[in-house]
């Protein structure tokens, strides 16, 4: 609630109906005045994003409500199954990796140092030309950059 300054230290279970109340209100005004001010920007200044609203997140709305009122069932068990496979699959991709020549075993594929060192510096490495640099004018490993690499290779190929 915007009345609150600190939600996480703040006593929930004693909050009087009235402030409550008032809280609500507070919040649905300030929703509803940035609503009409994002109305307005896209309007003004983007219509085909406005198109977009109208048709793709206005009628989700409903959708959005009612996961609000009843809330959202997550199956811990499936979501615990879905984390093995995932890291399983990341796993099996780094190892993948690991039989390229460029790719040393004691290379760290999480490491943007690393990564910058495989794709583009090190002598023995892929040689890259970095698309992008970062703002400190390094050779940038961000997942946007990687995706122009990906799209360039795939050119090649």
């Amino acid at each position: 609630m915007l009345t609150v300054s600190d939600p996480k230290n703040f006593d929930w279970a004693n909050l009087s109906l009235t402030d409550c109340l008032e809280g609500n209100a507070y919040d649905a005004y300030a929703t509803i005045h940035v609503f009409f001010k994002l109305i307005e920007k896209l309007n003004d200044k983007t219509p085909k994003l406005m198109h977009l609203m109208e048709e793709l997140v206005m009628p989700a709305f409903p959708m959005f409500i009612e996961m609000e009122r009843k809330g959202l069932h997550v199956d811990l068990n499936r979501l615990k199954e879905l984390d093995k496979e995932i890291k399983q699959d990341i796993l099996e991709k780094e190892d993948f990796l690991h039989f390229y020549p460029q790719v040393k075993d004691v290379d760290n594929l999480n490491s943007t140092k690393d990564l910058i060192k495989i794709l583009y510096t090190r002598e023995d490495g892929f040689g890259l030309f970095p698309p992008q640099l970062t703002p400190k004018e390094q050779p940038s490993v961000a997942a946007d950059t990687l995706k122009i690499i990906l799209a360039q290779i795939s050119e090649l190929l």
